[in-house]
């Protein structure tokens, strides 16, 4: 009983059907009674449970009792003060600071000090996206990758000119991934039979419907391409930092850099590597190599209008 009245409110019948969950034959001969015996045996030891009668359930008070404090290590006190502070700006905020505050409400009150502090060190984990903007999207994208089911939504691509209207997708929606800021998900286009990458700041709001089509889930969804590229000396030459999967670095005899990795997207790996530069230069394979050059012409043209 004791057990169920930590996650939260109960009813009488809740606690009792718990009860009967965990131990065999409890409660098997009047229910009613023992549950009272328990109840009072619970408040004789000092639990402090009462009736909400607005919600008729029973709660727990409070945590003070000393068989439910939370005796926590020095590193594991830190490891909460870090999830605390990291992420509260990102989404589902409400989720790690509802479980930091579980916790929170359990330990010792000279542990339940030292947690205000800053931790060290602290975290930036802050969003690229206006996420109170996107919380519905957010909410409806998930929904459909818990249900397997279909999503329709109007998609504003980066790769479309802005006059244009955003585009109408209904897709198989798959695994979200938070990275540089954003949440991505996996997208199989019906119409095209391809995977698509989709960040969830793109759709636009009040577009996305969960349809009631369900869906099995497609194994090995999303190949990996394999790309290569070199990195001058001067950036590399404490190594290459790990921005993609399965990197490999090849060192050359000038100090320069060539790195072979994988990615589930050209266009993902077009923006890491024009972050580098000039100190960066795509080898393979020719989509991105390709997709790299006419980035770099539009730059020059951009600062020559602006010479002239």
């Amino acid at each position: 009983m004791l057990a169920r009245l930590l996650a939260g409110a109960a009813s009488r019948q809740e606690l009792i059907n718990f009860v009967r969950g965990q131990v065999e034959d409890a409660y098997a001969q009047s229910p009613e009674d023992s549950f009272c015996r328990d109840l009072r045996l619970l408040r004789y030891l000092g639990f402090q449970v009462s009736w909400q009668r607005s919600h008729r359930a029973y709660c727990l008070q409070s945590f003070d009792h000393p068989v439910l404090k939370i005796h926590l290590a020095v590193d594991a006190l830190e490891g909460l003060a870090l999830v605390k502070h990291a992420f509260k700006d990102l989404p589902h905020s409400q989720r790690f600071a509802a479980l930091a505050s579980a916790i929170e409400a359990r330990l010792p009150d000279r542990a339940r000090r030292a947690l205000r502090h800053q931790p060290l060190p602290a975290y930036s984990l802050a969003p690229a996206d206006q996420w109170p903007a996107q919380s519905q999207s957010l909410q409806i994208v998930e929904g459909a990758i818990r249900g397997n089911q279909r999503l329709e939504f109007l998609y504003r691509s980066p790769k479309r000119p802005e006059r244009e209207d955003p585009k109408r997708h209904i897709v198989e929606p798959y695994q979200l991934e938070y990275r540089e800021g954003h949440l991505y998900f996996e997208g199989y286009d019906l119409k095209t039979g391809r995977v698509y990458l989709y960040r969830v700041d793109r759709i636009v709001p009040g577009s996305a419907k969960i349809l009631p089509d369900v869906f099995m889930p497609r194994e090995r969804l999303h190949h990996r391409i394999r790309i290569r590229y070199w990195l001058a000396a001067e950036i590399a030459r404490y190594g290459a930092s790990r921005r993609f999967l399965a990197q490999h670095e090849e060192q050359q005899d000038d100090g320069s850099v060539i790195v072979t990795a994988e990615v589930y997207d050209l266009f993902e790996a077009l923006k890491t590597l024009l972050k580098y530069g000039s100190g960066c230069r795509a080898l393979e394979p020719p989509e991105l190599v390709n997709a790299v050059r006419e980035e770099a012409m539009k730059m020059v043209e951009i600062y020559e209008g602006a010479a002239s």
